[in-house]
């Protein structure tokens, strides 16, 4: 953060960092330091005046508040949002919050209804999800198309191209997979949430790689728990494993699949690249009549952390995954058998 940007307190800001002092807010520390930036002094101006009736006294000790209190409890509110939701070390997160609130869903900060009033806290959310992800969302949006089509954007891309950032429904979503994103770096994020309508044309490589280098970092590295959609392809294995096998996107020379393991005990996901050949080898593989022989499959992986082994027992096919999931090379075995692997192959010749 360059120091240009810490700005000389004005009668307002320092009011409300006086405010903003009081037992009722929990996350001072960010609000009086985002108070100096530039992108506050900006937003405290458009406060409208007047006071705002709440639906208790719990919070303040009165039911009644000043439309300046209302607006640092909404900053309050949204930064505790983050802090729940996101691992970001603490020396970022108000670098990164204060290009998160450069975005148009910052006038949130001026609703004046109270969140805790019936369903108001819904629309506070849908909110402070969008303020919090729009610039990374619009970023790899925009640098995708400064990034090789096999890259690790464009995958990721692929995925979330069909959802709608302005429905919250399709916002969850998008959430539920950028936790798990940001979660896995937790540092080193910043220049991912600066606005590429801020950068200089000639900074578009330096700022496409560091999208790259958080996108690659999740699909090679990261902790892959997912949770199954109403839209995904998967089957319930005979043991209760459930295996899932979405098609990211098809060319004529390989297929990306999102394949993903899930149990009880056990939940994890990662981006496969099938080359055309070897996905029909495996199709073939997994509805073979012939039982004589032992046909491991190495496929082209972007981790080479997961293996298909076909195997032969009593006349029959059966097939083992298996999908390391630490750094030490511990590996999850799932067993498909013979009704797994024809399940399994329906959905994919779904899909392809």
């Amino acid at each position: 953060m360059k120091d240009d940007f810490i700005l000389e307190d004005t009668e307002t800001t320092k009011r409300l960092k006086e405010i903003c002092l009081s037992s009722s807010y929990s996350c001072t520390g960010e609000i009086r330091r985002l108070l100096s930036m530039e992108v506050l002094h900006n937003l405290v101006k458009k406060i409208p005046k007047g006071n705002v009736k709440l639906c208790g006294n719990i919070l303040f000790g009165r039911d009644k508040i000043s439309s300046e209190e209302k607006f640092i409890e909404n900053l309050d509110d949204y930064i505790g949002y983050v802090k729940d939701h996101y691992h970001i070390q603490h020396n970022e997160l108000t670098c990164v919050l204060e290009e998160t609130l450069k975005s148009k869903y910052s006038k949130i900060l001026f609703n004046m209804k109270d969140i805790h009033k019936k369903d108001n806290y819904i629309q506070f959310h849908d909110s402070f999800r969008k303020m919090f992800l729009f610039n990374l969302y619009d970023n790899i949006r925009f640098y995708s198309k400064f990034s090789d089509s096999r890259s690790f954007t464009n995958i990721l891309l692929d995925e979330i191209k069909e959802y709608n950032f302005d429905k919250p429904e399709d916002a969850i979503k998008l959430e539920k997979l950028f936790i798990k994103i940001i979660n896995n770096r937790k540092d080193n994020l910043f220049n991912s949430f600066v606005h590429h309508s801020e950068v200089r044309e000639d900074q578009y490589d330096f700022f496409t790689n560091q999208i790259e280098w958080l996108i690659g970092d999740y699909y090679k590295e990261g902790s892959y728990d997912f949770d199954l959609m109403h839209d995904d392809h998967y089957i319930e294995l005979f043991n209760n494993d459930t295996l899932l096998f979405n098609v990211i996107s098809k060319s004529k020379d390989e297929i990306v699949v999102r394949f993903g393991i899930k149990n009880k005990n056990f939940k994890g996901d990662k981006i496969v690249r099938f080359g055309k050949n070897e996905l029909d080898i495996f199709l073939e593989k997994l509805v073979s009549k012939d039982h004589t022989k032992k046909y491991k499959l190495d496929m082209q992986l972007v981790d080479a952390t997961l293996s298909f082994e076909f195997w032969t027992d009593y006349h029959h096919n059966f097939l083992d995954i298996a999908f390391q999931y630490s750094n030490t090379g511990d590996k999850f075995i799932v067993d498909l058998e013979p009704d797994d692997m024809h399940n399994l192959y329906k959905i994919i010749k779904k899909q392809v």
